[in-house]
């Protein structure tokens, strides 16, 4: 197990000759971007860390006149790499990120980790319950994009739905809300919720009419307006939120 004590030597340490003088038994790091020494730190590191070398791999992509790798985009040849070693005890290795990149292609790195054999493997029921959620998550994603117009997302939801591209960190909300659902039909008590929030923006008023015949406004105690709400209005928003939440609210 590692410590926040440990210390690691980053290889590659030349000559061969080098490293073996001094670092014997010591920690190493090796990069994925330079793996020249792989072999040597299997046989004599103490505990062994593995770099993702995605850093390396920006550096050299920002040189070329582009804002992130190509290259980082795609795991499968780093966890190739790590396969044969991982399991190997004291030895850890560094998720991929994909720097400079935006944050919805980092999420989905973080959230993606290698598939893994063995008592990880996922069961029946949780690849149902995934495929569930996926579902959800297009669903709601192409009429978000839709409504709002967002060619981008939308074109990458349907990537999704094709299975060309993956939003991790997105189906796992839609996961999230599958597995607290306090109703069969999650479907309907979101469009439940939006149709009761909808409500509320649609009748709100600013004013009322005073007993004078005036129009009156409300402020709050720090000078800004306030929105006159129907009390109907409140509780069916109300009633809609704790269907979906499975909460009073």
């Amino acid at each position: 197990m590692m410590s926040s004590a440990d210390i690691f030597h980053v290889t590659p340490i030349t000559p061969n000759a080098a490293i073996f003088d001094v670092c014997a038994d010591r920690n190493l790091m090796v990069s994925f971007y330079r793996p020249d020494q792989l072999s040597i730190a299997l046989q004599i590191a103490a505990k062994l860390m593995a770099d993702n070398g995605r850093y390396s791999e920006w550096v050299a992509a920002m040189k070329a006149g582009k804002e992130w790798s190509e290259a980082n985009l795609d795991n499968r040849p780093y966890y190739d790499w790590l396969a044969p070693f991982i399991d190997r005890p004291d030895t850890v290795a560094i998720m991929p990120d994909i720097p400079g990149a935006p944050s919805q292609l980092n999420e989905r790195s973080l959230m993606t980790p290698p598939q893994r054999q063995g008592p990880t493997a996922m069961t029946d029921e949780a690849a149902r319950e995934l495929k569930a959620a996926r579902a959800i998550y297009v669903e709601y994603g192409v009429k978000k994009a839709e409504a709002a117009g967002d060619v981008v997302s939308l074109d990458w939801i349907k990537k999704v739905h094709a299975g060309e591209a993956d939003d991790a960190h997105g189906v796992q909300i839609a996961l999230l809300a599958l597995r607290t659902r306090p109703t069969d039909d999650l479907a309907v008590a979101v469009e439940a919720l939006r149709e009761a929030g909808q409500s509320v923006i649609d009748r709100m008023f600013s004013t009322y009419k005073a007993r004078n015949g005036r129009e009156v406004g409300i402020e709050g105690d720090d000078g800004e307006k306030c929105w006159i709400v129907h009390g109907d209005d409140i509780e069916g928003l109300r009633t809609a939120l704790s269907k979906l939440t499975g909460e009073e609210a």
